[in-house]
């Protein structure tokens, strides 16, 4: 009787590490091009965005000109699913483009006990890094930071460089080697070579592991074929939790039915995402 009693013990334990690590959570990244009081106003542009975002678990939202502009988005998102909340930057931006850095994530998944904004004393970025510490007991990595970045056109390597010392710098902050930068950094086309892109210190150092290929389009444009939007995970337990294959680019003409004239009306970026254990 006590050996059956400690078999099936072993058993139920054996069940609920293979149940730990059957869960994933979705990590989303999109940049609303120009999400503003008016585009927020548009019944059926908030309709599309909110399709995209309820498949996440996290989503970094970019471009956001107005918080009035996210807010009504999470309203609309809880809804129809959530319950989500919001951690939203400052605004920020060294020309006429200022923006904030939103990061939706599910409340009844995940709590978010800290936020940072990289102290960009010397102006490294067009729009700083923003960055939120994530705990949760739905991943196999109970701790982890997402930050969500969006790089300047005209500076793009030299702010993807900048990465490398966002990185040491949250980690120290934060508590965690277990960082996710997601988000635009326009590392593509006219504003990267490929020569540049492979000889930038993020793709150099070992610690960082890019997740959407060079090769993909991440553009809503017929006329574009541009890799912008990118996941670059570093940690190793973060890195080892990500699900092989998961990451990803979302066609919203295809994934909503949209022709590409209404696909653009919603943003000229195409989500990404991924999953963790």
């Amino acid at each position: 009787m006590l050996r059956k009693l400690a078999l099936l013990g072993s058993a139920l334990v054996l069940l609920i590490i293979l149940q730990s690590t059957e869960s994933t959570l979705t990590i989303g990244s999109f940049d609303i091009d120009h999400l503003n009081n008016q585009k927020a106003s548009n019944a059926k542009i908030v309709s599309q965005i909110v399709k995209v975002l309820r498949g996440f678990d996290i989503a970094v939202i970019l471009d956001v000109r107005t918080a009035d502009a996210i807010n009504v988005v999470l309203q609309a998102l809880n809804k129809h699913d959530g319950p989500y909340s919001l951690k939203l930057s400052s605004l920020s931006g060294r020309s006429n483009h200022e923006e904030h850095v939103a990061i939706l994530y599910r409340n009844d998944k995940l709590s978010a006990p800290q936020v940072r904004a990289f102290p960009d004393v010397n102006n490294k970025f067009e729009c700083d890094p923003y960055a939120v510490l994530f705990h949760t007991t739905h991943s196999v990595v109970s701790s982890f930071v997402v930050v969500g970045v969006h790089l300047r056109p005209k500076k793009t390597l030299e702010e993807m460089n900048n990465l490398v010392k966002v990185y040491d710098d949250m980690a120290a902050a934060l508590h965690t080697q277990n960082v996710l930068f997601a988000g635009d950094f326009k590392a593509d086309c006219t504003h990267m070579t490929e020569a540049q892109f492979k000889n930038s210190s993020l793709v150099t150092d070992h610690r960082f592991t890019f997740l959407i290929d060079m090769n993909v389009d991440t553009t809503a444009s017929d006329n574009t074929n541009c890799a912008y939007d990118r996941f670059v995970v570093a940690g190793r337990e973060l890195t080892a939790a990500v699900v092989q294959g998961s990451a990803r680019v979302i066609n919203l003409s295809k994934a909503l039915h949209l022709t590409t004239d209404e696909a653009e009306a919603v943003s000229d970026h195409y989500p990404i995402e991924m999953k963790i254990h």
